[in-house]
């Protein structure tokens, strides 16, 4: 995940953290800021070919931010694109599932264009099983270096555990990514808004109140 801080998610599960959340001078507190950051957020999921792609409902919005979560099937690589021209960098990742084949990696695109949008995600390797992209778009943040860190982890226990992420400031948006090979990612840590939850993965944000170490937990279903 891509803002504020960032962190690893159980399965594949990423914690990111950004200094996404402060043009304004003065700290955003993490309820205001949750609610300003998100404008929108859509998903597509892919059972074969080489590419996914997702266009936002809405046209998004000149110097906002675009989040993409991808999630699939091997291990070959994966590329973030969009029509408006925007560039997309890796926050974190690629990052595989223990015992799994599958593989998870967060982009972001900073200063984005804004107009209509659709953004796909083309991988190296043709999927078989599944392909999923999960897009958000937040306003509000940094708009020249909005990263400040990611973590990432993965493991086969029901507990996951994105690991310690330390931010710089409060106000922070930290974005979150995990992924399970079970049917669902359940009780995130309180404070953290799941905002797309299909397929056994989820992303989840939250504003944090306060500079200092962040971390994010769930459980899964799966094995992986």
């Amino acid at each position: 995940m891509c803002t504020t801080r960032s962190g690893g998610f159980w399965v594949g599960t990423y914690l990111l953290a950004a200094s996404l959340a402060t043009l304004s001078p003065a700290p955003i507190p993490a309820r205001a800021a949750t609610r300003r950051l998100m404008i929108q957020k859509r998903y597509f999921r892919v059972i074969s070919g080489g590419s996914v792609s997702v266009t936002f409902k809405k046209p998004t919005t000149a110097g906002n931010l675009i989040v993409a979560y991808v999630v699939w099937d091997n291990a070959g690589s994966v590329s973030v694109t969009d029509n408006a021209g925007n560039t997309f960098a890796s926050a974190i990742g690629p990052t595989q599932a223990t015992g799994d084949t599958s593989s998870a990696q967060i982009f972001y695109a900073t200063n984005i264009a804004g107009g209509p949008d659709t953004v796909t995600a083309s991988f190296a390797t043709a999927i078989s099983a599944r392909g999923v992209l999960y897009v958000h778009e937040y306003a509000g943040l940094d708009r020249s270096a909005p990263l400040e860190g990611a973590v990432a982890a993965s493991g086969s226990s029901l507990t996951m555990d994105s690991g310690v992420l330390t931010t710089a400031g409060a106000g922070d948006l930290l974005f979150a990514g995990g992924e399970s090979n079970g049917r669902s990612i359940a009780r995130l840590t309180r404070g953290f808004k799941k905002r797309l939850g299909k397929y056994g993965n989820v992303t989840a944000e939250e504003a944090a109140a306060e500079a200092g170490p962040h971390e994010i937990t769930a459980t899964q279903k799966g094995t992986a």
